[in-house]
């Protein structure tokens, strides 16, 4: 459950017979020892108490019936987003002072509030008792309050604070896909789905090579590539995976570029020595029906895979997006016009 404690002026109460002013604190909690040891500190404060609000819905209520008050605010534990929506509740009650009392707040986070408004204090839970009663006793009295522990961070030489938060390419890319709503489940099924992929890949290669009706037409050699290639590409996946979960730092742009453009070299080199099958080469209806076009469409296509696994090698140093979709055009569509063309002249 999530709870308010706020400070809230404007009531008052008999006191031996004298008029004394109290306010009223909220703190916005799950946890019951910081509810609890809050509750504890504020009572032995003269002239403070505390009042328990239960949601966001709850608060706004509160602060519509009297909005000078001390918002003590753990946002981490609440359903507030991000410091914009602290900014328009700001806007909304400018008489409220908020005092965000949190485990860790981030520096950029603490640096938009404090340059967008004085209504802002921050408290970090670490921090002593005594820091922790002058921080309320500021608020009460309208003065902001910022304590030491995150004076320094914020006072700290930018270096120091790049360092801080310098992160591994992989460590970035977690963390994108964490704020894009990943859940650790959904990562974990992205890391291993890979080589799972890819034997499913390996077995249906597999299996339709080796129940090729023309089965006798693909030499030795390329069979033993069609079985081997998978496995090699699966090999050098699950290396680039297991380096990256340990914190290496891996390009895997250019892996795939060094990989692709090796397997097209091979294939090149290949493709043009492969009779007809239902497999392997440039299958089309117009290279299964005629021999002659079977043979010059692939020859043209090992040609192809020659130059496309060059261009993927200098992409590896270029990492151009536009290089790879212009390279796969290349392999797809010249070999199918060069095919269709020899069909028109009656090859």
């Amino acid at each position: 459950m999530q709870y308010f404690y706020c400070i809230k002026a404007s009531t008052y109460i008999y006191k031996n017979h004298k008029r004394v002013n109290t306010m009223k604190i909220l703190l916005a909690d799950k946890q019951d020892i910081t509810r609890a040891g809050l509750n504890y500190v504020i009572s032995k404060m003269e002239g403070l108490e505390t009042q328990t609000v239960e949601d966001k819905a709850d608060l706004l209520l509160t602060l519509r019936e009297n909005e000078d008050t001390v918002v003590i605010l753990d946002y981490t534990l609440f359903d507030i987003n991000d410091a914009a929506e602290l900014l328009i509740l700001n806007q909304r009650f400018p008489y409220t002072r908020w005092l965000l009392f949190s485990e860790d707040l981030s520096t950029d986070f603490v640096k938009i509030l404090i340059a967008s408004s004085t209504q802002f204090s921050v408290l970090l839970k670490e921090c002593s008792l005594m820091e922790i009663k002058e921080a309320i006793r500021f608020c009460v009295a309208s003065n902001r309050f910022v304590c030491q522990r995150m004076m320094e961070v914020l006072l700290a030489p930018k270096q120091e604070e790049q360092e801080k938060i310098n992160l591994t390419k992989t460590e970035t890319e977690i963390l994108k896909d964490i704020a894009l709503g990943m859940t650790t489940k959904e990562i974990a099924e992205a890391v291993f789905g890979i080589p799972f992929l890819l034997l499913l890949i390996h077995l249906f290669c597999v299996f339709f090579t080796a129940n090729d009706p023309k089965r006798k037409n693909i030499n030795r050699r390329i069979f033993t590539m069609v079985l081997w290639l998978v496995p090699v590409v699966s090999v050098i996946t699950c290396m680039s995976i297991y380096g990256l979960a340990l914190g290496m730092d891996i390009d895997i742009g250019v892996i795939v570029n060094i990989m692709v453009g090796i397997m097209f070299i091979i294939l090149g080199n290949y493709v043009h020595k492969v009779k007809q099958n239902y497999t392997v080469g440039m299958k089309l209806p117009w290279t299964l029906n005629s021999e002659e076009n079977w043979n010059r469409t692939n020859r043209m296509t090992g040609w192809i895979l020659i130059l496309s696994g060059l261009l993927f090698l200098m992409n590896s140093l270029l990492l151009k997006t536009e290089i790879v979709f212009a390279v796969i055009l290349l392999v797809i569509l010249v070999p199918m016009i060069y095919s269709f063309i020899l069909y028109k002249k009656g090859i």
